[in-house]
């Protein structure tokens, strides 16, 4: 026979390990291995979306793509020449890891915070229908 001291142990222990349970079941579903390269704490080493791209809205003006997900560029007035005051901006950036996807947040320029550019033989098409076009 337990003595209450035992049980109250022993019923302690279980509710320790169901609640250890039930949270990381928890995580698992919120969270999808993999599923961006960034999630997996681990950059990819190389990304079919980094490079230098020409964007049509913006003639002239730097945009890259890093394979940590990072976009750099710049915007000018909307185009970039060697007489154009510019204006550099960094923005966050995901690539799955199925490299075929970025979700980009524009928002330090006023624009979407997930902006999905999807890679497409010309470069990255966007829900704008605005695209990219690979340089290198």
């Amino acid at each position: 026979m337990l003595d209450r001291t035992t049980a109250l142990a022993a019923m302690t222990a279980v509710s320790t390990t169901l609640m250890t349970a039930t949270m990381t079941t928890e995580r698992a579903e919120a969270y999808v291995p993999g599923f961006f390269a960034g999630a997996a704490n681990a950059a990819p080493a190389k990304s079919a979306l980094a490079g230098k791209y020409a964007d049509k809205k913006h003639p002239g003006c730097y945009r890259e793509i890093f394979a940590d997900g990072t976009v750099k560029g710049e915007d000018g007035d909307p185009g970039c020449g060697a007489r154009t005051v510019t204006r550099a901006w960094t923005l966050a950036g995901a690539i799955d890891v199925n490299d075929d996807s970025i979700f980009i947040d524009f928002s330090p320029k006023g624009g979407p915070a997930n902006f999905l550019g999807v890679r497409v033989d010309e470069g990255v098409k966007f829900p704008d229908g605005n695209v990219w076009r690979k340089l290198d």
